[in-house]
């Protein structure tokens, strides 16, 4: 009898045991590893993020106007820049006072040229003319306006006067291994009596002139223009210009005008 229960006994249990060792197949288990691995990070990819991180870069610095360092017997009052030797990068133009040349006619001025040389403003050429010193308008005080570039050319703007007025306006180009006055427009006269405009190309020696009589009591106005050849050789340049002070002779007896 204890023979015969003990196989009983056997025969009952053993599919419970059956059912309890399938529940941990290798398979599952094997599967459980492998997504566990998934998720957890190898030494290998944690190595391979941090590589392909992009790593901040300093940008360098970029040369402005201000930095440049003039003497202390220099102050800036002006700046312009623009491609003046048409070589696809900008030059700068600084119009400065030397408050050492203090005169009757104020403080003189000189226009400095820098250009970029491995990152930096280095002086390329420097010139004691082409702008009026600082009371030099008259009534109308400081006379310079504004100087630019435009198409490769350096254009100087001044205004002055009292009730009658003057502007002038000059161009310079590099050319013939230097800056020589390509064009010039005078402009002069007193507002209700009249008003005349020279555009002088001095590269053709053509001038054209514009007269206007105006009457602001009856606002009437009458214009006349004309033409003429005025040749000049070698054509000024920047260096030791004077704005206004050169003549030009005039046909018919006209009075001459000055640029």
């Amino acid at each position: 009898m204890n023979l015969i229960g003990h196989l009983l006994k056997i025969i009952i249990l053993f599919p419970f045991w059956v059912m309890t060792t399938g529940c941990t197949s290798p398979s599952i288990d094997a599967a459980t590893e492998e997504q566990t691995a998934a998720a957890e990070p190898t030494d290998a990819t944690t190595t391979s993020a941090a590589t392909n991180t992009p790593q901040e870069r300093t940008a360098a610095p970029v040369a402005t106007p201000d930095t440049v360092v003039l003497p202390a017997t220099l102050q800036k009052i002006a700046q312009a820049e623009g491609d003046l030797n048409k070589d696809g990068q900008p030059e700068l133009m600084l119009v400065v006072d030397d408050l050492q040349s203090a005169g009757d006619f104020g403080t003189s001025r000189r226009i400095q040229i820098y250009r970029l040389e491995n990152g930096q403003w280095q002086r390329w050429d420097e010139f004691r003319g082409g702008i009026l010193s600082s009371e030099s308008g008259g009534m109308m005080g400081d006379p310079f306006e504004a100087i630019t570039i435009e198409r490769g050319t350096i254009v100087i703007e001044h205004f002055g006067g009292s009730r009658y007025k003057w502007r002038y306006t000059h161009r310079f180009r590099y050319q013939n291994g230097r800056w020589e006055l390509i064009g010039a427009t005078t402009l002069y006269g007193t507002p209700c009596e009249y008003w005349k405009t020279y555009d002088y190309n001095l590269s053709t020696g053509t001038v054209e002139v514009t007269e206007v009589l105006e009457d602001c009591d009856t606002e009437k106005e009458t214009t006349n223009k004309f033409s003429f050849k005025h040749s000049i050789k070698p054509l000024p340049e920047l260096h030791g210009f004077e704005p206004g002070a050169t003549a030009v002779p005039m046909p018919k007896g006209k009075e001459d005008f000055y640029f």
